[in-house]
């Protein structure tokens, strides 16, 4: 299976033999938001956030899972090919370093 990553960020997972680096594939797939004031409160802004479209949602290839956001993968349930990082590994500060696996 090829893992390809459709995140802005280097995704490490934390595997049974030691961690993997999966590098940005520079492919960014994302969906178009925007924000409407609705309120404010102490002089701090609150937005409504408004979904839209997808962009640069990758094509269904075979024997390919790709990695995206949960906004992402939310947006397109229906696609068993895109995960989400999950069951994340944290330093001793609680700083996140690594996934333990992706979620469906």
């Amino acid at each position: 299976m090829k893992f390809i990553n459709c995140t802005p960020h280097k995704i490490v997972v934390n595997t049974d033999n030691g961690f993997i680096e999966i590098e940005p594939s520079g492919q960014v797939a994302r969906i178009s938001q925007t924000n409407e004031v609705v309120s404010v409160i102490d002089g701090i802004k609150m937005f409504k956030t408004k979904y839209g479209d997808g962009v640069n949602i990758p094509e269904p290839q075979s024997d390919t899972l790709f990695i995206v956001s949960a906004v992402v993968k939310n947006a397109y349930p229906e696609r068993n090919d895109l995960v989400v990082p999950t069951e994340f590994v944290r330093d001793e500060k609680g700083n996140i370093i690594a996934c333990g696996g992706f979620a469906l």
